[in-house]
């Protein structure tokens, strides 16, 4: 652990020079040649270009191209911070982010796969301090800065008197103060003020209104709080802001954790510190921090870790809130005060998480139990030998425990803390954009006067979320199709109506039966039959036929397989308030895969779960999403809003063997260079595109997702399936579904007289192939 002292501005003479630098933010700078990473320099038309060998590591790239810079980039980065071999400096993650963006493109490349190029590029996008669109969303961490004179309350100054702070005689100045409550004020007294105002001040809920205490409060009252802000250097300083705004919600004394230097305001030095010489990355800096709390303060109710550049809320005392508020339930792993964008709701107040915690660790409360737990947690420990990115993902790193111990995270709607890190312009073409933010933070919302009271659900305005509209009654369609009287698609059903019904969940379910064939399921007032004349994958022509015919008053629509199972407290709510954001939603964050036995298979292999593939890219610009299976899951479920569907003619549907949900994700984010395309012949691309550009200009890659964890119910192994050959094979028979489909009198696609009968037999051959009953996978 790095050296550690409490100290004061006055007394700062008593400090090497060297600590002084890293108090004071200041940072060494060497020559370009010097550096140990630059390789291979040569002259080009375009100027001096060379090797970085720090991205050549960390790519692990056999072809060097995507690792050669410019020697602008080479002097800048040689003026900040250098990377060392623990992390990587912000020139360094604005490089990498290019290069692995690129490789994404791609699909690939040698030494750096989809799935690790994702990974790095979401490392560096951490290291990088954000530039947010000059738009609604737009943060300027100055308009965060209080000067005390613009206070409206601020009068002139009557004097000066003694005072005593921090330990420590000295003097300040006086002055008038308007506020009805106070005749005068001093500069220090008035920076952290919650009734400063730089115009007419806004009635507003209060806040225990806004986000009421959870019907159960459990386990002890929190008297004692242990709080730490972890800080490193940035181009543009917020953890002063951080400071100020957190002593006015409430906690006037935390205890920073400097990753090299870092700046303060001179009222802010004399708060205890633990520095680091070197730099050791935001993962081990955040690490340390809980377990040096846990050692300082090992009786605390509460250990709160924020980073600095989160913003509370500042207009009351958040402090008291949260220790009539927490904890939610007795299983508490942690409670995150900020609820970044896609994990926003409708209603206010507290929600439990419903999969793994991802988005955000700008400020975690955990409970002194769960802290112990944390720290000497294997995997937790592991994360700094055995995590791809060693060095960063926070709050990957808390989802994944709180997960794995079953135990639960919670969040507050509307956010009680905004993320404001903003700008790092490294050189003119270094600049990167990112939305991890909060959509609704209570500081930047108001409400009705007091006197006239309104219910906390409307003090989350809709017209605050982009695109927005309101939505009330969410119907499911599911359809069922077998071929060979398989008795695990009806047990995997069951189960999965169950749970629908659980959710309170509104289902109809489309079968397609056989010729002949009895149905596997009883007719009712929600179950439709349907005969199909011929056997092809009918899954989406089914749920088009089911969604035609819901009731007018349904406006949102969900097209879920039957066999997952939801773990979500509210799900139509939340799929309701996600649609509300989003025309297209995954409903789900993150699946766990069932053995034959339904038994969870060991967490540590990664071929049993899976992210949704909305889930993640929620982060990139449209434009630069991945719709590979290997990125992230594009099944499931789906949903959406019902003028959705019916613009671009429902679902897609002319694909005789499978993979629609694939398609329909290229689509609606326009991913029209995906290799996964290459396996079709040009009969079926064009099919795909015919449907694809009207889903594209309807949803333009605005998918959304909801926090929910689903499981998978086996049915059969994955081998069997064929996913990669089956589209191959049948696009070589020379399937063409403009002339080899055609539809039968009840909407049911059915072979056309002029399809060959390689193709007819080779799908047939195919489901019989499945084995969905069969012997599971070794």
């Amino acid at each position: 652990m790095g050296n550690e002292s409490s100290h004061c501005l006055p007394g700062l003479d008593r400090y090497s020079a060297a600590k002084k630098a890293i108090l004071l933010g200041r940072s060494a700078s060497m020559e370009v040649e010097r550096c140990p990473h630059r390789q291979s320099a040569r002259a080009t038309d375009n100027g001096e270009i060379a090797r970085c060998g720090r991205l050549v590591e960390l790519t692990g790239l056999a072809d060097f191209d995507l690792c050669e810079v410019r020697r602008d980039a080479c002097e800048f980065c040689c003026r900040s911070d250098a990377p060392a071999d623990s992390g990587i400096n912000t020139v360094i993650a604005s490089l990498l982010h290019k290069a692995t963006g690129t490789i994404l493109e791609q699909g690939g490349a040698r030494g750096c796969d989809v799935d690790k190029a994702s990974e790095l590029h979401a490392w560096a996008e951490d290291n990088l301090e954000c530039v947010f669109p000059k738009d609604e969303h737009t943060c300027n961490v100055d308009a965060y800065r209080r000067r005390v004179d613009a206070c409206v309350h601020f009068g002139k100054k009557t004097g000066d008197r003694g005072a005593t702070w921090q330990g420590i005689k000295t003097s300040e100045a006086v002055f008038e103060c308007g506020y009805p409550e106070r005749t005068e004020t001093t500069e220090r007294q008035c920076r952290l003020c919650r009734h400063w105002s730089d115009g007419e001040p806004v009635a507003t809920l209060p806040l225990i209104q806004v986000v009421p205490p959870p019907q159960h409060r459990c386990g002890p009252q929190i008297h004692n709080w242990a709080v730490g802000i972890t800080t490193s250097p940035r181009k543009e300083p917020t953890v002063d802001v951080c400071l100020d705004n957190l002593a006015r919600a409430g906690w006037e004394r935390p205890w920073l954790f400097v990753d090299e230097g870092t700046a303060l305001a001179d009222h802010q030095l004399c708060l205890p510190v633990t520095y680091r010489q070197h730099k050791v990355g935001a993962w081990p800096n955040f690490y340390l921090a809980l377990q040096e709390l846990l050692m300082r303060q090992p009786d605390a109710d509460a250990y709160l870790l924020v980073q600095d550049d989160a913003l509370f809320y500042d207009g009351e005392n958040l402090r008291e809130l949260l220790e009539s508020s927490l904890w939610p339930d007795e299983n508490v792993a942690v409670v995150s005060l900020y609820c970044p964008e896609p994990y926003t709701r409708r209603r206010s107040g507290w929600h439990r998480f419903g999969g793994k915690w991802v988005w955000g660790a700008q400020a975690f409360v955990f409970p002194n139990q769960a802290a112990r737990q944390f720290v000497v947690d294997q995997d937790v420990v592991e994360h700094r030998w055995t995590g791809r990115l060693k060095h960063a993902q926070i709050d990957v790193v808390v989802g994944d425990w709180a997960l794995r111990k079953q135990m639960n995270v919670y969040y507050p709607v509307p956010s009680l803390v905004q993320h404001i890190g903003q700008t790092s312009t490294l050189w003119p073409a270094g600049r990167v954009t990112g939305n991890r933010r909060a959509s609704l933070f209570l500081g930047d919302l108001s409400s009705a006067p007091t006197s006239s009271p309104v219910p906390a659900e409307q003090c989350v305005p809709e017209g605050k979320v982009h695109n927005s509209v309101s939505l009330s009654k969410l119907a499911v369609v599911t359809s069922l199709f077998d071929s060979h009287r398989c008795h695990r698609w009806s047990d995997n059903y069951h189960r999965f109506m169950e749970g629908m019904r659980t959710h309170g969940m509104e289902v109809h379910t489309i079968e397609g039966v056989l010729h002949g064939e009895c149905p596997g399921l009883p007719p009712g007032d929600h179950t439709t039959h349907l005969e199909l004349d011929s056997i092809l994958f009918q899954k989406e022509r089914l749920l088009n036929v089911g969604i035609a015919g819901l009731p007018a008053d349904v406006d949102a629509v969900g097209w879920f397989d039957a066999d997952v199972l939801f773990h979500h407290d509210d799900l139509q709510e939340a799929i309701l308030a996600a649609l509300g954001r989003s025309p297209v939603v995954q409903p789900w964050q993150i699946c766990e895969w069932l053995d034959a036995d339904g038994h969870y298979v060991p967490w540590g292999d990664k071929r049993r779960w899976a992210e949704s593939l909305s889930a993640k890219n929620w982060d990139r610009p449209p434009n630069r999403c991945i719709t590979s299976p290997s990125f992230g899951h594009p099944g499931l479920a789906w949903t959406a809003r019902r003028e959705t569907i019916d613009s671009i003619d429902g679902l897609f549907d002319r694909h005789p063997i499978g993979s629609g949900d694939t398609m329909m994700a290229i689509s609606f984010w326009g991913d029209w260079k995906a290799r996964y395309l290459r396996k079709y012949n040009e009969p079926m691309r064009r099919a795909i595109f015919e449907w694809g550009k009207k889903a594209h200009e309807r949803v333009r890659g605005n998918v959304g997702f909801v926090d929910a964890a689903v499981s998978h119910l086996w049915h059969g192994s994955r081998e069997s399936r064929k996913y990669d050959e089956r589209n191959r094979e049948i696009s070589r028979l020379g399937i063409d579904p403009a002339e080899h489909l055609e539809l039968a009198p009840n909407g049911t696609w059915k072979w056309s007289a002029s399809t060959p009968r390689a193709i007819i037999e080779y799908v047939a051959d195919y489901f019989a192939g499945r084995r969905e009953d069969g012997k599971p996978e070794a």
